[in-house]
């Protein structure tokens, strides 16, 4: 027996300890090696692929986030928009509104001197008696506080302190000038009239009695206050 036989070539052995005995790989080192190098590149495949997954599930929740922000944000955006929208819409009523109330406060200014005309005629006609005959009413009022032409003759004579609205110049006939004297008297009696005075008289053409022109000056009693704060 050769010494081959009683001592064999040495070959890179595997031992392990399985309970009480022992087990031994014979396999040549060459398989063991491509084992194991087969075995790591598993390892760090799967280790590859746990990677791609982790970076793929963060890129998700990245984009899932973007997603609910630029939501949020679109959403931010209608609520201003809206908003926008609205707070235009109050501010046009608001300017309206606005523009309403200084065109009110505007004709109450203007129309703050309204008389009323009817109850004006009235009043004469019921003073117009003994034959006198009121043919013509014609009433001059102030158009500002500067306005002295229709102040007239009569609030120049006027030392009552009355607020004077304006001029009313009466024309029409009477049998007589003593006729047209008492009636003179009698609108001096009315309120809202003060300062009458007879500006012409002279026969009428017609023959039947005297025509007579009268001014007098309209006063603040006869202001109706309907466009003004006491008519609101």
């Amino acid at each position: 027996m050769s010494n081959e036989r009683l001592h064999p070539p040495k070959t890179e052995k595997s031992l392990e300890r399985i309970g009480g005995s022992i087990r031994a790989n014979l396999l040549p080192h060459r398989v063991l090696e491509f084992r194991r190098a087969r075995r790591a590149k598993g390892q760090a495949l799967t280790a590859v692929v746990l990677a791609v997954v982790v970076v793929a599930a963060g890129v998700a929740a990245t984009t899932l986030l973007r997603i609910a922000a630029e939501s949020r944000l679109a959403f931010a955006t209608a609520t201003n928009i809206e908003l926008l929208a609205e707070q235009r819409t109050y501010s046009d009523v608001a300017s309206v509104l606005a523009e309403i109330d200084d065109i009110g406060g505007q004709l109450a200014a203007l129309l703050r001197d309204d008389v009323s005309t009817s109850d004006l005629i009235d009043a004469i006609r019921g003073v117009a008696t003994d034959g006198v005959l009121v043919s013509s009413v014609a009433l001059d009022l102030l158009r500002g506080p500067g306005d002295v032409d229709a102040v007239g003759v009569a609030g120049s004579l006027d030392d009552s302190g009355l607020d004077h609205l304006g001029t009313l110049e009466l024309t029409g006939t009477a049998p007589d000038q003593r006729t047209i004297a008492a009636f003179v008297d009698r609108l001096d009696d009315l309120d809202g009239i003060t300062v009458p005075y007879l500006v012409s008289a002279r026969a009428s053409t017609a023959g039947n009695g005297v025509e007579y022109t009268i001014e007098a000056t309209i006063t603040g009693d006869l202001r109706t206050d309907r466009f003004g704060e006491a008519g609101q």
